[in-house]
């Protein structure tokens, strides 16, 4: 039994630890942008201000093929859709406001998500000495609950700052920037699920309380 949990618990670190690293990478490039910014020269300027960023696109009519790519082999025109493009651009909307509030953003988002690491190893530890049904795991798995919808609703506060940003920057014909892409639920799946193996420690502690009574 405690082989088969361990194994699901390496699972759950391994997703906790792809969020962690990927609000270290987001902090670690408004840090970058931030130091780029303290640069006074023209030529740091000039860098600062171009930016590569991925957009999501959705065909605003029925008729979704309305681009076309020159097929070498056939020497025609195919009809084609863009879902995704990676486009630089010499954004205007780069200031330290933004950058500072997103580094701090990024980095609330770390400090959440190591927070989660902590009450989470904190639980599994102490299942692991047999200790299960306990008041301190319910009060752990809520701090943990907790921990990671903060995470989750300051990762949806990133994505939309960063939405705002690309749909003031950008526009392109017959298509709509799609941003339902950019927020990932993964944090609060794992938030409620915490809340709720909580609330099953709680009952359970509550009915062997009142099995004790009545003994």
């Amino acid at each position: 039994m405690k082989k088969r949990l361990n194994v699901l618990c390496i699972v759950v670190i391994i997703v906790l630890s792809y969020s962690f690293f990927t609000g270290l990478y987001y902090f670690s490039l408004g840090v970058c942008a931030g130091l780029d910014m303290a640069k006074e020269t023209q030529k740091s300027k000039q860098i600062m201000n171009m930016s590569i960023t991925r957009v999501k696109l959705m065909p605003k009519s029925s008729l979704v093929f309305t681009d076309s790519l020159y097929n070498l082999k056939s020497h025609t025109k195919v009809p084609v859709m863009h879902s995704e493009l990676e486009v630089k651009l010499n954004s205007s909307t780069c200031n330290i406001g933004t950058t500072i509030t997103s580094a701090l953003l990024s980095l609330s988002y770390m400090i959440a998500i190591v927070f989660s690491f902590y009450y989470f190893i904190k639980v599994i530890s102490s299942i692991n000495k047999s200790i299960i049904f306990d008041w301190k795991n319910v009060k752990r798995l809520r701090f943990l609950g907790t921990a990671l919808l903060l995470s989750f609703l300051i990762d949806s506060i990133i994505c939309v700052l960063e939405l705002y940003k690309i749909k003031n920057t950008i526009e392109f014909a017959g298509y709509n920037i799609d941003g339902l892409d950019l927020l990932q639920t993964t944090n609060l799946i794992l938030g409620l699920v915490s809340f709720i193996v909580a609330e099953i420690f709680a009952i359970a502690l509550k009915m062997k309380e009142e099995q004790d009574l009545t003994i």
